[in-house]
């Protein structure tokens, strides 16, 4: 009978912990993110870049921090008190600047000359989280994310080309943030904080076309990864 009662009374204890209203256990939110980071697995890549010289070749490699901007919408549901799952849609906009060293494959070495371009890159992210509130005013939550490139391009002054991508791939995301609620307009929002590490490459692997009939390089093993302010309006 001891047994018995522990076990009511454990249950007892989730039920209190459930307390959350119906109403209250659903939530659909619309999100706006700006993005800041950076390159990993940032190697040099080569490719001979013309027919009529083709001892030349580049090597291309993140110069600077990453940029972007992130639109979405959500759905997060409250197991309980504690205890929860978020689900999201976002369009992504993410900005890179590249840096190009000519490599001389005689010589076996990389000259001076260098040139700047531009990776472009739309994404379709798909994260799902779980989300702990130990406390009403602020949560933590991790999961992954399921990323679908949709188009992107690298362009320099002169010139600009498309490349292959891989079209899909997934990250680790890690977040933190705070709550506010204005009981009188019923207004939930957060500021939150994300880290989102993507574990697949960019581009898919093999030759690159640059030019039709004239130049090719290598595919770059180049991955992001992104530190997120977010701002989240709930319904």
């Amino acid at each position: 009978m001891k047994r018995i009662a522990l076990i009511a009374l454990l249950f007892a204890s989730f039920a209190l912990a459930d307390g959350v209203p119906d109403e209250t256990s659903f939530f659909w939110g619309g999100r706006i993110s700006l993005l800041f980071g950076g390159a990993w697995n940032d190697k040099p890549v080569k490719g001979i870049f013309s027919v009529s010289n083709s001892k030349m070749e580049k090597s291309e490699l993140a110069k600077s921090g990453t940029l972007g901007l992130e639109l979405g919408v959500l759905g997060w549901y409250r197991l309980n008190r504690v205890f929860g799952f978020e689900g999201e849609a976002n369009l992504r906009w993410t900005g890179i600047t590249l840096e190009s060293s000519v490599y001389n494959r005689k010589l076996d070495v990389f000259l001076n000359e260098t040139n700047e371009a531009s990776l472009k890159v739309w994404s379709f992210d798909l994260p799902l989280v779980l989300r702990l509130t130990p406390d009403p005013d602020y949560y933590l939550e991790s999961g992954a994310q399921l990323n679908v490139n949709l188009d992107g391009s690298i362009s320099d002054d002169d010139d600009q080309f498309e490349f292959e991508f891989e079209r899909l791939g997934w990250s680790l995301v890690f977040g933190a943030g705070f709550f506010s609620y204005n009981p009188q307009r019923k207004l939930l929002w957060s500021v939150g904080f994300r880290l989102v590490i993507d574990m697949t490459r960019i581009e898919k692997e093999g030759i690159v076309e640059i030019w039709k009939g004239a130049a090719y390089r290598e595919a770059s093993p180049l991955r992001l990864w992104n530190f997120q302010c977010n701002l989240t309006f709930y319904l």
